[in-house]
């Protein structure tokens, strides 16, 4: 096709050949992009999809907070409101730093979605001990509250944060 000069083309037209015979496909707008069409037998201008929203959030729950409930309550400074996009969801993730004062049992949960959806327990055998637990939900970005809930069994549960190296966290990752 060098130098081909007898064609009713037009600047910036492309041509392709569809396996018979050459084809012409004008040019498109300043703002498409050529891809491959799906069938993937020639090329085609379409729009293209724009970047993700991608955003975080992260809180660190009130440390020396203690629990001596069987019961889920909230952690104190453990809550985030998700955002409100259309197909978003989000990757919530919560960690607690507990420290027991006897052999006992720390579960922690994720509320979203209107109620407590997920939840870990972990046995602490020891007293006096540091443990670490964590759990992972997912939910959809339509500006709901999520939290971090907690419970044990017998004796005092105390949520431990080291200053700067956030022992104990709720955040989420929202992408749409």
């Amino acid at each position: 096709m060098d130098n081909v000069t007898e064609a009713e083309l037009t600047q910036g037209d492309v041509i392709f050949s569809d396996g018979n015979a050459l084809q012409r496909l004008a040019i498109g707008a300043a703002t498409n992009a050529l891809v491959v069409n799906g069938a993937a037998t020639g090329p085609e201008w379409v729009v293209p999809v724009t970047g993700a929203t991608v955003s975080s959030q992260s809180i660190t729950p009130t440390s020396g907070q203690t629990e001596t409930l069987t019961t889920f309550q909230d952690v104190a400074n453990a809550s985030i409101t998700l955002p409100t996009r259309v197909g978003g969801v989000a990757f919530i993730s919560a960690f607690a730093s507990v420290l027991c004062s006897a052999a006992t049992n720390v579960a922690i949960g994720i509320y979203h979605g209107g109620s407590l959806q997920e939840i870990q327990q972990l046995i602490l055998p020891s007293a006096l001990a540091e443990y670490g637990i964590s759990v992972t939900a997912m939910q959809p970005l339509d500006g709901s509250l999520v939290k971090m809930m907690w419970k044990g069994g017998p004796g005092t549960k105390t949520m431990v944060d080291v200053a700067n190296f956030y022992s104990s966290r709720l955040q989420t990752y929202e992408v749409s």
